[in-house]
């Protein structure tokens, strides 16, 4: 649902939980996807929110993602939006328009930092431990204890798993548990981060709203004239209809410098009618108006 103004080709992979990659030419109505390679969150989240039959098809970069759902090969895809630690994935917010898709569903997943060997192994013979250094950074508490182990930072942690399960018993590595499942690794210790509050919020992304399940939010995308108290009388709609807004973020508008439009989170269904009264309040309250999200 939209209001007007009123004045890849990417190479692709169908991955499972148990197989490192296997390849189809034929996909199917859960087909589904995903940044990076098996193992990584982005796998984690597809799986916690279809379930272990859904099909992830893993692809290159987040720009490529949206390409393949708006071009009909794959009927999904999952993408972060948000982590605990470090905010909002802005790039796929402006992808997320700039394609003209949806959100259609959501999942939230703890990333926890498993340390990962080969089967085994005692924690002894480690010598070496690959990692991104990001990760090495929020794995600090635990890597200080490990005096007599090289750090070495590589690309991702399913790469780390990777290149460590390629490698002798005194490499291991630092990346997701799913990892060490699909490389036929071991999980020596889990959760070794610094802080276990650390969590990333998935956005499920489709050409269009499906099916009649009930719907607890609303993402909107709005503009405002540049006067004052504009968006405020923006919040006075959500307020008189006892909507509760849960995230407001202001962006640039794409080729129009010192521009802005505002991404809205609602915990409401704002969209399921066109004679919806909060729709026909924002309407009169604001310039542009985009539903970008039911679920």
């Amino acid at each position: 649902m939209e209001l007007e103004p009123t004045s890849t080709n990417a190479q692709q992979q169908v991955v499972s939980k148990k197989e490192p990659i296997a390849d189809s030419n034929i996909l199917n109505s859960t087909a589904c996807a995903i940044i990076g390679e098996p193992g990584s969150y982005s796998h984690k989240a597809c799986l916690s929110y279809f379930g272990d039959d859904a099909a992830p098809v893993t692809i290159n970069s987040f720009k490529e993602v949206f390409a393949a759902v708006k071009n009909n090969t794959v009927s999904y895809g999952v993408v972060p939006i948000e982590n605990s630690l470090t905010g909002s994935v802005h790039e796929n917010y402006d992808l997320l328009q700039n394609y003209n898709l949806k959100i259609i569903g959501e999942t939230t997943i703890r990333i926890k930092h498993a340390l990962i060997t080969h089967p085994n192994t005692e924690l002894s013979a480690v010598k070496t431990i690959l990692a991104p250094a990001h990760v090495i950074a929020q794995c600090q508490n635990y890597l200080v204890q490990m005096t007599t182990t090289e750090i070495l930072p590589v690309r991702t942690g399913v790469c780390a798993v990777k290149q460590a399960q390629a490698l002798d018993p005194s490499v291991a590595a630092i990346g997701p548990a799913l990892a060490a499942d699909i490389f036929a690794m071991a999980v020596a210790h889990e959760s070794i981060e610094d802080n276990p509050l650390n969590y990333t919020r998935f956005a499920v992304i489709a050409r269009e709203f499906k099916g009649h399940k009930q719907v607890k939010k609303t993402f909107i995308i709005f503009t405002t004239g540049n006067r004052p108290g504009a968006l405020l009388e923006v919040m006075q709609v959500f307020s008189d209809h006892h909507i509760n807004l849960v995230k407001l973020e202001s962006r640039p508008v794409l080729g129009k410098p010192w521009e802005y439009m505002f991404y809205a989170e609602l915990e409401a269904d704002i969209a399921d009618t066109l004679s919806n009264p909060v729709i026909s309040a924002l309407s009169k309250k604001v310039e542009t108006l985009k539903v970008l999200g039911r679920y």
